[in-house]
């Protein structure tokens, strides 16, 4: 019997004290070998660009609607009696907007959405929210953000629960022009009373005071869409909870900050990532730009993978992209940042919720989570949300380092994917990566290896990733 054996026989706890340290030892040396001089101060100190130049991740989409040159989208869509006319912007309920002409846009999004289109047109890049016919200072309209920074406005508010989910920002091209619309979560309730309202707003003054949000209006919160009636700002979602539909008057504060907070909460709570001696406690998945780093570098693993797909001939643009083990999202936010329509992520359920904050503070709005704990049998589709389940012909599965944890689910057989963007396990040798690639080629018929690399990023040793694609199959799975 050898030394090790009589340990962990005889001294339980001291064989797994010792064996941590090994693991640590291991791990510090691992971390030191794999990172320069330069690196190694990267991964400690952080390298941080300026994040109004990083954000939002997520590329916009345009949307061409049906129209004679000319032809004005503000006339199109004003004639119902239930569009709300504000200043700056025209607001299509749910079912409005689905008798409209942009009828054909609503199928894209929940049920539930609503569609804010504003007044002035132009494009995501140009176009401002303030219309030039509501009366404002010159500084006033120069304090405020462009669109995609309005989005991420209103990302954060909806992190503290305070404004409806906004969906998407979208391009119209209409008769020969460009509007910007904001695809948002309808909140059907009316002014609700002091008892609902009172505390919605003081929760908001205390972001204020906290340094997340700034308020921009000359008179602060004695504007009127602070005070009652508020403009109609102020609305109840369908749990008759405090809603506030309006974010054109803020700007962020110390951003970096907040998401640095929102990825500690995530590193703390999840059992992902690693501790370090030289880098503390960090995510499985790097945060690109923020001095976030993680066990997998996000930015390499992705040109790698942009590589991979420009040889194979796919793109994940335009498409649905289900990630199975989607850890924090980052992997799902560079998709969206390539122009994927949609993301929908699964991971544990401790998990989820702090993949939503993260993914939303980074500007991310097309994409929905499930928390489950995966097992073979695990009907995927029936997690999507019902606008997404039409939507599976020729999307795109990302499978990436999760094949050892659970296997190859029956429902990679049943949904209609294009392409899987595989990523193994470290240790898998070329004759295991066989192995499991073949399983699945067995598991899905018309499947083949239409490239294969074995790489290293991040912290991680060496595994083979791949890009498989598929002959046509229908949404049934045939």
């Amino acid at each position: 019997m050898t030394i090790k054996e009589v340990v962990r026989r005889t001294v339980p706890s001291l064989f797994v004290s010792l064996r941590t340290i090994k693991y640590k030892v291991l791990m510090e040396y691992r971390v030191l070998r794999r990172l320069s001089v330069s690196g190694l101060l990267k991964a400690v100190i952080g390298h941080q660009e300026p994040w109004q130049k990083l954000l939002p991740f997520q590329l916009p989409l345009r949307f061409h609607g049906h129209a004679e040159p000319g032809a004005d989208l503000l006339t199109a869509i004003a004639g119902d009696a239930h569009v709300a006319h504000g200043g700056h912007a025209v607001y299509l309920p749910p079912l409005v907007w689905c008798a409209s002409a942009l009828a054909p846009l609503a199928a894209s999004y929940p049920d539930d959405a609503g569609l804010k289109v504003i007044r002035t047109s132009g494009s995501v890049a140009d176009g401002q929210y303030l219309s030039e016919t509501v009366p404002a200072g010159k500084l006033h309209r120069q304090a405020h953000y462009g669109h995609q920074h309005l989005a991420l406005v209103a990302n954060v508010l909806h992190i503290f629960g305070l404004t409806p989910r906004v969906y998407d920002l979208v391009e119209i091209e209409y008769g020969g022009r460009v509007w910007v619309a904001y695809v948002v979560k309808h909140a059907p309730g009316s002014l609700p009373g002091a008892a609902v309202y009172e505390p919605g707003i003081e929760r908001i003054r205390e972001l204020t005071r906290q340094g997340i949000l700034r308020l921009i209006v000359p008179d602060g919160f004695d504007h009127p869409d602070f005070r009652p009636p508020f403009n109609d700002n102020v609305r109840t979602d369908a749990q008759d909870n405090f809603q506030y539909v309006d974010f054109q008057n803020f700007t962020l504060e110390n951003h970096e900050r907040f998401i640095r907070r929102v990825a500690d909460e995530a590193a703390n709570a999840t059992h992902f990532g690693d501790h370090s001696v030289v880098r503390g406690k960090y995510l499985y998945q790097s945060i690109p730009g923020f001095g976030r780093a993680g066990k997998r570098d996000i930015v390499s693993r992705l040109q790698l993978m942009e590589g991979m797909m420009a040889e194979a001939g796919v793109t994940v643009r335009d498409r649905v992209v289900l990630d199975v083990g989607c850890n924090v999202g980052m992997m799902m936010a560079q998709y969206l940042a390539r122009g994927a329509a949609w993301c929908h992520g699964w991971d544990q359920p401790i998990v989820v919720p702090h993949t939503e904050k993260l993914m939303l503070s980074l500007g991310c709005t097309r994409f929905s989570l499930t928390g489950a704990p995966l097992q073979r049998s695990r009907p995927l589709i029936e997690d999507l949300p019902p606008f997404l389940r039409t939507r599976l012909d020729g999307c795109v599965m990302s499978y990436l380092a999760i094949q050892g944890h659970i296997g190859w689910l029956d429902s990679v057989r049943d949904i209609p994917w294009s392409f899987m963007l595989y990523e193994g396990h470290e240790y898998e040798d070329a004759a295991k990566a066989d192995d499991i690639l073949n399983e699945l080629m067995h598991l899905v018929p018309g499947t083949r290896v239409a490239t294969r690399r074995t790489v290293r990023d991040g912290d991680s040793d060496p595994r083979i990733v791949a890009i498989i694609t598929r002959e046509h199959a229908s949404s049934d799975g045939r």
